[in-house]
């Protein structure tokens, strides 16, 4: 990064006044400038706090406070974000937040697009980048000033390279991926697995982000009752965080993705209200399949889906609705209820996204579906010979083998259903089953798609042909 742009920062606030203004004009332009649709945005008070790392003592941290050279790290994306941390007294003023750190450390992505299998979520790909807490890699920044920086030296640099009739292979300097698909999903329903196909798709060009940290901090800040900020607030921040996500320092990188953590789609119009026009996926399963995978274990009081939702006002609006009083709730059926809100806010947001969201049933041939219609024409992402393969052999071993020798996937989805107790089986009949009828009947439910599609030979192509036509490399 230019010297002149870390002084200008510096200078007395009449000039510094003429700076913002200068950056807040070139960042618009930006709009019509990159391939994703990010924009220079405003916010408004966040009233949460959350550090996804051990507790520490957080302050206000400036350029200033940081060397040069870690700065010109963040500025030339050599170094990544991994997560928020909201200081005591965060909050915004006018338009514009305050009080919210950035923590950055260069991530490994040459390791995970070796083998996605090995690091399949993004907290195994920050702890093999190096970059546990306040290790010497990471780096802690007042988030809205970086942000203004980067974005006001991508422009410069859009506006150097164009006059020069070069781009940013040629001069090195980072660049906005392009938003080409989120995955949104009910928990243990081959997201993993989807997420991992979209790397081994195209190692060079593809970035996935599998459960990162920053965009749920935001999802989930307003309080799922939307108590403590609004649905603006919160997309002008993701736009923000995603767009420091997207840069790349890599030329042969070209498209971004992103999987999110299944709590988050209770608040995905905050997303779809950033990206309005970014295709997104929900991927559900068979309801006492998915809650045997939540409940297979010997104390199911300590499950996710038990645990973290005893005293959840979502779950005690849910257990209303079927006229149950929340003292009255078994485990299994506090299960039950919390997937049923996620998918219940699937289909709600399904009913909104006028075909930009589409309902996935996990299945034996769901990398087929994956291949043959979700990627090439939903994410509209070129599926290739020998992309397809990697897919193909990727699919073959277990998602998350991220310790030892790779494990080979065998379904286990009968032995599921044969091991569900009476419990689970009537939670899951009672409360999830009308959400589960509900998805399977949507419009935008793959498998309806491509029954209409078949049925009209007008339309009729590879990408939905009957599983015993579809193409074999």
């Amino acid at each position: 990064m230019p010297p002149s742009v870390k002084e200008s920062f510096r200078q007395p606030r009449v000039k510094s006044l003429i700076c913002f203004a200068a950056s807040t004009c070139l960042a618009s332009a930006a709009f019509f400038v990159f391939r994703a649709p990010f924009s220079h945005i405003d916010n408004e008070p966040l009233h949460r706090k959350s550090s996804p790392r051990k507790s520490r003592r957080l302050s206000e941290s400036t350029p200033e406070d940081i060397s040069d050279e870690r700065l010109r790290q963040i500025i030339s994306a050599s170094t990544n974000l991994i997560s928020l941390e909201f200081t005591p007294n965060h909050s915004v003023s006018g338009n514009s937040y305050r009080g919210i750190i950035g923590v950055f450390c260069p991530l490994d992505f040459k390791a995970q697009k070796r083998d996605p299998s090995k690091l399949p979520m993004f907290r195994d790909l920050v702890d093999a980048s190096g970059c546990a807490d306040d290790s010497g890699e990471v780096t802690r920044v007042d988030f809205r000033t970086v942000v203004k920086l980067a974005r006001a030296h991508d422009v410069k640099s859009f506006r150097d390279s164009s006059n020069e009739s070069t781009n940013h292979t040629a001069t090195k300097e980072p660049f906005v991926l392009s938003l080409r698909g989120a995955i949104f999903h009910e928990s243990r329903c081959g997201s993993t697995l989807a997420s991992n196909s979209l790397v081994a798709l195209n190692p060079a060009k593809h970035r996935v982000y599998s459960e990162s940290g920053p965009p749920k901090q935001v999802l989930k800040m307003c309080g799922e009752d939307l108590s403590q900020c609004s649905v603006k607030e919160a997309a002008n921040l993701l736009r923000d965080v995603i767009y420091m996500m997207a840069r790349s320092n890599d030329p042969a990188e070209e498209s971004m993705f992103l999987k999110f953590q299944s709590t988050t789609t209770r608040t995905m119009y905050i997303f779809r209200e950033a990206f309005p026009s970014t295709p997104w996926i929900f991927l559900y399963r068979e309801p006492v399949e998915v809650m045997m995978s939540q409940l297979d274990m010997r104390d199911i009081s300590k499950a996710n889906c038990v645990l973290h939702n005893r005293k959840s006002p979502i779950i005690k609006q849910a257990a209303r609705r079927f006229k149950i009083k929340r003292k009255d709730l078994h485990d299994e059926e506090i299960c039950a209820l919390h997937l049923a809100t996620i998918c219940g806010s699937a289909i709600v947001n399904l009913e909104d996204a006028n075909g930009l969201g589409l309902t996935v049933n996990y299945s034996k041939d769901l990398v087929l579906e994956l291949l043959d219609y979700v990627f090439p024409k939903h994410f509209h992402t070129p599926v290739h010979k020998d992309g397809y393969r990697r897919v193909i052999d990727i699919s073959k071993l277990y998602s998350k083998s991220t310790e030892g020798e790779e494990e080979v996937f065998e379904s286990d989805a009968n032995k599921k259903r044969d091991k569900a107790t009476s419990m689970i089986k009537d939670a899951a009949t009672e409360l999830l089953d009308p959400s589960y009828k509900k998805l399977e009947a949507s419009p935008y439910n793959m498998n309806k798609i491509c029954s209409q599609v078949n049925l009209d030979s007008r339309l009729r192509n590879f990408h939905c042909r009957p599983l015993s036509s579809r193409r074999q490399y």
